[in-house]
Parts: structure tokens; sequence; C-alpha cells
């Protein structure tokens, strides 16, 4: 084999490995709900990640672009129910399984991861990808610039305080906040 010929398998080697993954019919669909202004065309922007095949349940709004990492994973691992208000910039790592109940609402500049790393060699600590879901629970609001860290279930009801990060499950009806999220009060049912 030549150089050009070792050089032309290995480009093509890295492009597989680089979009192998890649969901072109979401990647399309995200491209066009980008393009609308953030704070309009709700309705249109979760039709048009409906029509990518992302699961979005009836009469969900989505104000704004959604920034979505494992895009190879978003057709399986996510799903957001009916009537859900999603504001803009939401950062959505669809590693592992990320389940939005009905009637919830998620603030701008949201995060919800489910990768977790086990903890590596001295050369590299961030070890293997151990994916852990992450359950918002029918009614719940998580405000403005909360991160929702792997494994978390937010009860039905429960509201996160903005910019909280969330470490733990947080229990239906319940008002928790702070750097990590805890207990502020019961709220009313």
């Amino acid at each position: 084999m030549s150089g050009s010929e070792r050089q032309s398998a290995r480009l093509r080697r890295i492009l597989k490995e680089e979009f192998g993954g890649l969901d072109l019919r979401l990647g399309i669909a995200g491209l066009f709900a980008h393009l609308l202004p953030s704070g309009s065309a709700a309705r249109i922007r979760a039709g048009i990640y409906r029509a990518g095949g992302a699961t979005i349940g009836p009469r969900t709004l989505i104000a704004g672009p959604l920034h979505l990492t494992q895009a190879k994973h978003v057709r399986t691992n996510l799903r957001i129910g009916a009537g859900c208000f999603i504001n803009s910039h939401v950062f959505l790592d669809a590693e592992g399984p990320i389940t939005v109940e009905d009637g919830v609402s998620l603030g701008h500049h949201v995060v919800i991861v489910t990768s977790h790393h086990g903890i590596g060699t001295p050369e590299f600590r961030a070890g293997t990808v151990q994916p852990r879901p992450v359950i918002i629970e029918t009614g719940a609001w998580v405000a403005a610039g909360v991160i929702i860290l792997p494994g978390v279930t937010v009860g039905s009801g429960a509201v996160v305080a903005a910019g909280a990060v969330v470490t733990a499950d947080v229990l239906p009806n319940t008002l928790v906040g702070g750097i990590p999220a805890r207990l502020i009060r019961t709220l009313d049912t």
C-alpha cells in the first residue's frame, strides 16, 4: 500500500469514527430549528424536532434551539411528554435515557447530563462512560441555569430553583436549590 493509499484509508477511518453515529435526519432538523429566532416559533420548532425523529408529545413548546449531544442516541434515549415548555438553549446529553414527563417546564440554559465516567488511571482520570438515566416527572419546574447530573429523578410537582446543581433525587412537591441542591421547603399539593 502506497503512502497516499494509507493516508486515504486513515482519513476514511477517521471520518467513519467521527461521523458514523450521526443521525442525518435529526441533524438537518436541528439545523432548521437553530435558524428560527429564540423565543418564537415554539410549536414549529417542536414539530421540526419531531420530524427529525425525536419523541416529543403534543402541545409541547420549544422556545429555542436544543443543544443535543450523542445525537445517535436521541431517537432511543430522549422522551419528552405532552404539554411541556422548554425554554431556549437547553443542553441534553442523550448518552443515557432522558425522560421528561407531561407538563414539565425547563428554563433557559438548563443542562441535563447522563454521561457518568468511572475513575480511570492517573494518566487519564475520565474513565469509561457509564450512562445513567435522568427522569423529570410530571409537572416539575426546572428553573433557569440548573444542572442535573446523571442518575437523578426530579419528582412530580417539584421545583428546582435557578442555578441549582442537582446531584441527588428530588422528592415530589418540594422546592430545592443551591449547590448542591438541598431541600428548601415542601410545597402545597
